[in-house]
């Protein structure tokens, strides 16, 4: 998908979704509550609109956990201690502009043939018509300075299966190891999963992404099939892989994460 492009940029850190399409807006979540969002990025093409439109009829919805924790988590929901989820803005586009045209970037972030776009490009698709309820991204922006250096996605939601696909990516080769990614991930998950009500995620990811294959690992994520020699980079062919996390797989990588946590701040 492209972040910079015709996908959403979003295998990498450059992470994720390779085959799937994503777009953006608000939407109503299966709680029949209105959840603000904003566009995402479409499969072959990043066909993002705006926010306009308050979608309803999601069908029914799992049970949140009865963890007196979910309610201190939900005063930060947006927030983490590197970064921060945030609808689009207008100047946007010049970033996604200048992303595109990183061929590193967009080799991770996409399957198709990677190729430079323009800021019109963005802003045009920014305001665009409006988006179907199956998908749903943010912008990441870190927190010390409100810079804008990536996105995290959720598109392909199939609310009656409780399940979607995730994408993400960091644009800037210089934001990428500092935690920026994991974070946004960890912010978009617990979202997806405590807000929205699903109960499965999946992503794809071309398997010679190990940084971002680790990250989704350490996340809870596991492989769950590959495509054989199905993405062809610098005259050799690699697999997709395709990975997937289930909410209570996530829950229990948290709790193990916890006590390490814990252990460091002592």
């Amino acid at each position: 998908m492209d972040a910079g492009g015709t996908r959403i940029a979003a295998r990498s850190l450059c992470l994720v979704g390779a085959e799937r399409a994503i777009c953006q807006l608000p939407v109503q979540n299966p709680r029949g509550e209105v959840a603000i969002h904003d566009r995402t990025p479409g499969p072959s093409r990043l066909d993002r609109q705006p926010a306009s439109a308050i979608l309803g009829g999601v069908p029914g919805r799992l049970p949140l956990l009865e963890d007196p924790k979910s309610a201190l988590l939900s005063k930060r929901l947006f927030h983490g201690d590197l970064v921060r989820l945030t609808a689009p803005r207008s100047e946007d586009a010049d970033v996604f502009s200048r992303w595109s045209e990183d061929g590193e970037y967009r080799r991770w972030a996409d399957t198709e043939a990677p190729r430079p776009l323009s800021a019109e490009y963005f802003r045009e698709r920014d305001q665009g018509a409006e988006s179907p309820s199956e998908v749903i991204e943010f912008r990441v922006r870190t927190l010390q300075d409100d810079r804008l250096i990536g996105f995290v996605a959720l598109f392909g939601i199939e609310w009656h299966n409780h399940h979607g696909w995730v994408a993400a990516g960091i644009g800037d080769p210089a934001d990428r190891g500092h935690g920026y990614g994991k974070e946004a991930m960890a912010l978009m998950l617990r979202y997806a999963f405590y807000e929205l009500g699903l109960h499965r995620l999946s992503l794809d990811v071309i398997a010679d992404n190990r940084a971002a294959i680790n990250l989704y690992r350490g996340l809870g994520f596991q492989e769950e099939g590959r495509l054989r020699e199905r993405v062809h980079r610098d005259g050799r062919l690699s697999d997709l892989i395709y990975m997937g996390l289930l909410r209570r797989e996530w829950e229990t990588t948290l709790a193990a994460a916890e006590p390490a946590s814990a252990a460091g701040a002592d």
